[in-house]
């Protein structure tokens, strides 16, 4: 069975998206317009997005190859980055010990 434009369900609790409604989106970013209905909430940064509304620090550290070979099949398996992986790890080990010291 094909899927077409015309076939395809509004997303739960959204609504129904059309070739023309994508249309005219695309003519209005073509444009360098917002599409009708759309607002400029505010100004456009490059690069990524930040980690936190605080400062940030750089950890390192150094562990066995064998050690950092997992730690990067961890986090391809789980569709991250090591970087991700490693936060949300020490961030998570670092509120367990401070909880149970406290």
């Amino acid at each position: 069975m094909a899927i077409t434009m015309d076939s395809l369900p509004a997303a739960e609790g959204g609504f129904k998206v059309t070739r023309e409604m994508i249309e005219q989106w695309c003519a209005a970013y073509d444009a360098g317009e917002l599409p009708d209905g759309y607002a400029f909430d505010g100004p456009i940064k490059p690069g990524r997005p930040k980690l936190a509304n605080e400062a940030t620090s750089s950890l390192s550290f150094k562990c066995p190859a064998s050690g950092a070979d997992m730690i990067a099949r961890a986090a391809k398996a789980a569709g991250v980055k090591k970087s991700v992986l490693m936060r949300d790890a020490a961030l998570e080990k670092a509120a367990e010990i401070l909880a149970a010291v406290s």
